[in-house]
Order: structure tokens, then C-alpha cells, then sequence
């Protein structure tokens, strides 16, 4: 088996589209702007649900590449076991 080198420049990986569930939104918002570098871009919110949302994101051409949503998926209903508000992530 030959020797794999390791391209000349770190791959280019887009980060996209990619939601979790927080606990405490105005915590997350604080790290991941503060700490990662995204920009907040828009707020949202799902009242039937309770819902709160921070779009961000690093390119300004997206509206967002990340969403953090609040939502404790034990206080949902009977949705809780779907795929979007079932765990931590909510879509990626």
C-alpha cells in the first residue's frame, strides 16, 4: 500500500443549513458569535410552540448557515419524537 499525502491546501467545506435545540438561547447566541464568529442575521419564533430562533451566519450571501432554537423537547407534545424537535440537532 503507497503512502496518501495530504493535499496541498485544507479542503473547502461549507457549513450549511445546520439547526440544534438550546437550552439557553441567549448563552448559545453569546458563543456562537462571540466565540465562532458567526453573524446574527435574523430572529424567529414559532409562538404556537413557544419557539424561539437566531439565524447566523458567516457568508453574506446566506441568510443563515446555523439556527439555534430554543425548546425543550420534553414540554412539546407529542411531537417530541419527530425527527426536527426530537433531540439536540433539528436539521443539518
Amino acid at each position: 500500500m503507497g503512502i496518501v499525502k495530504a493535499p496541498g491546501r485544507a479542503p473547502r467545506i461549507q457549513f450549511s443549513h445546520f439547526g440544534i435545540n438550546v437550552r439557553d438561547l441567549d448563552r448559545m447566541e453569546d458563543f456562537y458569535t462571540r466565540v465562532v464568529g458567526f453573524t446574527v442575521t435574523d430572529h424567529g419564533s414559532v409562538e404556537s410552540l413557544g419557539i424561539s430562533l437566531v439565524f447566523m451566519s458567516m457568508d453574506p450571501m446566506e441568510h443563515h448557515q446555523f439556527v439555534i432554537c430554543t425548546g425543550d423537547p420534553d414540554q412539546l407534545g407529542s411531537n417530541k419524537a419527530g425527527a426536527f424537535f426530537g433531540g439536540p440537532i433539528n436539521q443539518l
